[in-house]
């Protein structure tokens, strides 16, 4: 959190601060305009709600802490070696930081205009929960700091009761605030106004009536983060500034942008939700109606029906509803609308299909297809390298599939001799299912390492790379994804109308992922310290701490993920322990290192203290001592050219001096001979 907001603080520019009585601040979006284009804030209630979560329990064992303390140890002996001291340098330590929690950061784009000189009018905000007096003093040090570097100046100013300082660019004045326990910074003074209360007549974001439905549709009571953004007011500003530069090209992008039914979009929305005991990360569109582009996506709830073929510990599980006729036919009417010729393209593209395999691809095939889909990726059982994969799809006509099947493979038989390849069709039994399957391989014998099976249920069809994954997935299961306790509690926490969902057993992927890569990682380890030590001979890496697998997996659970089309809205989601779940693996490795240092830095005794301050104070006197020596070398170079200077002066005036008596000479000359010639 510290080096977080260092970052943060950075970022918005230095000025003064004034001590204030620290009140509860308003949330960023009730200091916004109601037509703010865009904004983005994060959000601490201060509950610790990280820590609870998977990835915060994992951070805490002993071996991750050992492992990534162990990495920044090194990447700290880097930077003492360099001479390096940030916060030194920018006149902090790390007692200034120490205790600061932020409650709330935001950064909003309320409009921009393109011109010669491009205006924009955003803000930014942090507001702290704990700590929030020593923002002063940090904004202060910085100015200190980069008083010294850039050629900034600060006037102070008197915005709405408030005093504040500011700062003048080209086309922007950035007025800056601090006080009691939040930093406000804007470009430009009407804004600053308007966060002071003092032009609010308008209404705020908090209650405009667009954003206020996002919130509704995506069910949001509290966040974690949220992303806003109001896709006509985004639209509006940039369709103008796109005929300013081409009125055809922005008719042509304009009406493209009608067909496809991005006109009817109201807004694009992010938000991490705390939800049951971790959280729950939605991307929303709501629309005033779905149509064009949108009306390709179908509603409809996914039915779970091929759960109980799924075995109970399967790394994915993926399950879909979805007519796949109406879909096709839905994005030939739009690929129409967009250029009608794309229309013949796609008709005489399918009827070649068709006279080739010698059935109607429409009709006889994806017409016999029903609206279930399902696919997982599970470990065999037993064991073994290479996992199951099947889909599962439901059939409204099984006879006519069998019957399209076999007039395809008979059709793709004589084109499969023609690039050299032998095609096999063979059939056995197998507890009550019939199973389909092609051999193939290359005319000269060589193989081609799969074996296209599929397998009929009652009103369905199960296709797999190899006979050993469909058998596998039509046997009867005791543990099957339909009574694993994970994904039913995944399942009930997610929206009932998804049409899609996916299942992740990140214990069963992350372990096998972790341990398939553990041991290259760590068989690379030499080569890699010794391309470090070409750099830096005294820092090394130790792989051989890494943390072992079973202190990983054991936090780990599943995570769903879904997708929801509604009449005015689509929702992608992910609900599970981890937070920001969609990155589970990038996640993982942020956090695993980022955490361990914070948890290190609040746990750090007097004496580790004590040597980091000694550390410091060493690599401040190496620094005063690079620039004394520096400063030195500086002094030497300007005393040579003084030198040199006072040399070439001395030159200039002896070579006067010469030229002084040399015309004083000819004009003697020229006296005496005129004297000459008058005398004669």
């Amino acid at each position: 959190m510290k080096r977080m907001l260092l970052v943060l603080v950075m970022a918005i520019g230095f000025a003064g601060a004034q001590a204030e009585e620290a009140v509860k601040a308003p949330s960023f979006a009730e200091l916004l305009p109601a037509k703010t284009m865009m904004m983005f804030e994060a959000t601490d209630d201060g509950t610790d709600r990280w820590q609870e979560t998977a990835l915060g329990k994992i951070a805490l064992e002993p071996e991750v802490q050992e492992f990534f303390m162990g990495i920044m140890g090194t990447i700290d002996a880097a930077y003492q070696n360099a001479g390096v001291n940030v916060l030194g340098m920018l006149g902090l330590t790390e007692e200034d930081l120490a205790g600061i929690r932020l409650s709330n950061v935001g950064f909003a784009l309320v409009d921009f205009q393109m011109g010669q000189m491009p205006k924009i009018d955003a803000a930014f905000m942090i507001q702290a929960s704990a700590g929030g007096d020593k923002l002063g003093k940090i904004l202060e040090s910085l100015r200190n700091a980069t008083a010294m570097f850039l050629p900034v100046q600060l006037k102070e100013a008197n915005v709405a009761g408030a005093k504040m300082h500011t700062l003048e660019l080209p086309n922007h004045v950035i007025h800056i605030y601090a006080g009691g326990n939040q930093i406000l910074v804007t470009t430009n003074r009407a804004r600053m106004e308007s966060m002071f209360g003092a032009a609010r007549a308008a209404g705020t974001l908090q209650t405009a009536a667009r954003f206020v439905q996002t919130k509704a549709r995506m069910n949001i009571q509290k966040h974690a983060a949220l992303f806003y953004a109001d896709v006509p007011a985004i639209y509006e500003r940039a369709i103008g500034i796109a005929k300013q530069m081409d009125s055809d090209d922005a008719d042509e992008f304009h009406k493209m942008w009608r067909v496809l039914g991005l006109d009817a979009v109201d807004a694009v929305a992010f938000a991490e939700i705390p939800q049951g005991r971790g959280f729950r990360t939605e991307f929303a569109i709501t629309m005033r109606e779905r149509r064009g582009l949108f009306s390709v996506m179908q509603q409809g709830q996914a039915s779970h029906r091929f759960a109980s073929y799924v075995p109970g510990n399967s790394m994915i599980y993926a399950a879909e509803r979805n007519n796949f006729g109406e879909t096709f036919d839905r994005f030939v009417a739009l690929a129409g609308e967009v250029e009608p010729d794309l229309v013949t393209d796609i008709e005489e593209g399918i009827a070649e299909a068709n006279n080739l395999l010698g059935i109607d691809l429409r009709n006889d095939l994806v017409g016999s297809l029903g609206d279930d889909w399902a696919l997982y990726v599970g470990p065999p059982d037993g064991g073994g390298l290479i996992p199951n994969i099947a889909l599962f799809v439901s059939l409204r006509d099984k006879t006519r599939f069998r019957r399209t099947v076999g007039t395809m493979l008979d059709a793709l038989k004589p084109m499969a001799e023609k690039e050299r390849v032998s095609m096999h069709v063979g059939a056995t039994k197998f507890r009550g299912h019939e199973l389909e399957f092609v051999e193939l391989a290359e005319t000269r014998g060589d193989p081609i390492p799969v074996t296209p099976t599929w397998a009929f249920g009652e009103d369905f069809v199960v296709f797999g790379a190899w006979p050993h994954a469909v058998k596998n997935a039509v046997m009867k299961k005791t543990n099957s994804m339909a009574n694993n306790p994970d994904f039913q509690r995944l399942s009930a926490e997610m929206p009932r109308t998804a049409m899609s969902s996916m299942y992740f057993d990140a214990k069963t992927l992350v372990g096998w992922l972790y341990n398939t890569a553990t041991p290259i990682i760590q068989g690379m380890g030499g080569a890699a310290n010794r391309a470090i030590a070409q750099f830096n001979p005294n820092v090394r890496v130790n792989l051989a701490t890494m943390p072992t697998a079973d202190v990983i997996v054991k936090h780990l659970g599943g995570a769903m993920t879904y997708t929801c089309v509604e009449p005015d809205c689509i929702r992608t989601g992910f609900v599970s322990d981890y937070g920001a779940a969609f990155l589970v693996l990038p996640v993982l490795a942020v956090a695993g290192v980022v955490a361990p240092v914070v948890i290190m830095q609040e746990g750090a005794n007097e004496g580790s203290r004590a040597r980091w301050r000694a550390m410091d104070a060493e690599r401040e006197a190496a620094q005063a001592r690079a620039k004394m020596r520096a400063l030195e070398v500086e002094v030497a170079r300007t005393r040579a050219e003084l030198e040199k200077a006072r040399g070439q002066l001395n030159q200039t005036h002896t070579a006067n001096r010469d030229l002084a008596n040399k015309l004083t000479n000819l004009e003697k000359q020229v006296a005496e001979l005129k004297k000459m010639l008058d005398d004669k």
